[in-house]
């Protein structure tokens, strides 16, 4: 028998979990750890009660930037079905198991223009030597399938949005990495670099072009808080985000 339940698409950080910083109210669940293994997001009573009633009663599929290995051992919250991890660059199954069929389209991706990739990754760590040998910055590539897709760049004390606005600026006008091959993330403290065959969209198209059964008839919901997340939010039939939000803020602006 076909499942009629809904598909919700979710992004964890910021949106169903919060840093102790961010959180609104009192803690009451924990969302994810640090590498120390210590609570570093949290969830109030709200957020907890929309997790548990998302996860019981609709098909629940985990949209996030986390690398892999981070969604595996440091996110707390019990998630039951697939999982869309690192920028959409992996999908778990239902067991926890890299979906093999999307792996080898990712690292054929990749393969097209090798040389390209390796190269940007190259001049993006020598452009950063200074900033890292002296504790401003760090570089972040979480590999995947053995490969640094996606290259993560923040700051080593506190949240420094000049400096990161700054380090963006002069990679761009470096023309470090190409505009046909990559777009860029950033929020917070996060200044990411991601080729564009990588993205929360493409993973979540193919779970609906691939894997769901019956998505035709099935409502699907998207929830996401950043900039980046309305691509996929996009793809459902319907979208959800916190009130305090990147989006908010950049609807507030416009």
């Amino acid at each position: 028998m076909l499942t009629s339940k809904v598909i919700c698409f979710s992004d964890i950080d910021d949106t169903l979990t919060n840093s102790k910083r961010k959180l609104v109210g009192e803690a009451c669940a924990v969302g994810s750890v640090g590498l120390d293994g210590q609570p570093n997001c949290f969830m109030n009573q709200k957020q907890s009660t929309l997790f548990n009633w998302l996860n019981e009663t609709t098909e629940l599929i985990a949209v996030t930037a986390r690398s892999s290995r981070n969604f595996l051992n440091r996110v707390e919250l019990p998630f039951k079905s697939y999982a869309i991890t690192s920028h959409g660059s992996v999908i778990f199954d239902k067991n926890k198991e890299v979906l093999q069929s999307y792996k080898d389209l990712m690292i054929s991706s990749y393969e097209k223009n090798k040389s390209s990739y390796t190269e940007s990754t190259s001049n993006l760590k020598e452009y950063l030597k200074p900033f890292i040998s002296t504790g401003k910055l760090k570089l972040s590539e979480s590999p995947e399938y053995d490969i640094p897709f996606v290259q993560v760049i923040k700051t080593c004390e506190g949240i420094d949005e000049e400096l990161l606005a700054y380090v963006f600026t002069e990679i761009m006008g470096a023309k470090i990495f190409s505009d046909e091959l990559y777009y860029t993330h950033s929020n917070g403290n996060n200044l990411a670099f991601i080729p564009k065959f990588i993205s929360k969209e493409i993973a979540v198209e193919y779970l609906l072009d691939n894997v769901l059964e019956n998505v035709e008839n099935r409502p699907k919901i998207g929830f996401g808080d950043s900039l980046t997340d309305l691509n996929f939010m996009m793809k459902c039939d319907m979208a959800a985000l916190p009130t305090k939000s990147q989006i908010e803020s950049d609807l507030i602006n416009f």
